[in-house]
This record gives C-alpha cells, structure tokens and sequence, in this order.
C-alpha cells in the first residue's frame, strides 16, 4: 500500500513530475510523550539542526522545490541544537526555559 503523505504526479508529455511529501516538521521530530501534562500532550522533540530525512532523501533530482509551513510552531514542543536542549513551548517541563 502506498503511503498516502507521499505523493507523485508525472506529466511524461511534458517531462514534468510534481510530489507532495508531508512532514509534521522540516526538521527532525521525535514524539516526545503523547499522554504529557498538556491535554493535547507534549507532541515532539525537535531537532533544529537536523532536517527531516523523510523528504529530504526524496529530493535530490528535482530542480524545484516549494516549502510550505502550517500550525505545528504553535503545539507543545522541546527544542534541540546538537542533542542539547535549547528551548521549548508551552512544555511544563523543570528547568526548560521557554
């Protein structure tokens, strides 16, 4: 079965292919604790400078690449530079600045 956030279209007549890759995140993501101490959870452990190897290992042949970004920044989240914790929001968590 196909995975459905990743999706390709090809144009043969026009040499053209378009793809849609979704990532909760441009970056690495991990789920941090679904049953956190918000009640939507604390939803990722986010590795600012780590790209999300989902799509970025699909991408080396385009020519054209579009990014678009959703609401994700605003849910519960903790923020890694180098496997540090850099940050985080709206995680509740000791010592984690926000």
């Amino acid at each position: 079965m196909p995975d459905e956030r990743f999706k390709r279209w090809k144009y043969k007549t026009y040499n053209f292919t378009l793809a849609n890759y979704w990532s909760p995140h441009l970056v690495k993501a991990k789920e941090a604790d679904s049953n956190g101490t918000t009640h939507t959870g604390l939803f990722n452990d986010l590795y600012l400078d780590e790209f999300d190897e989902e799509w970025t290992t699909q991408i080396e042949d385009f020519d054209y690449i579009v990014i678009s970004a959703g609401h994700w920044f605003f849910r519960p989240m903790i923020l890694y530079e180098n496997n540090q914790v850099v940050g985080c929001r709206y995680c509740l968590k000791d010592n984690v600045s926000m």
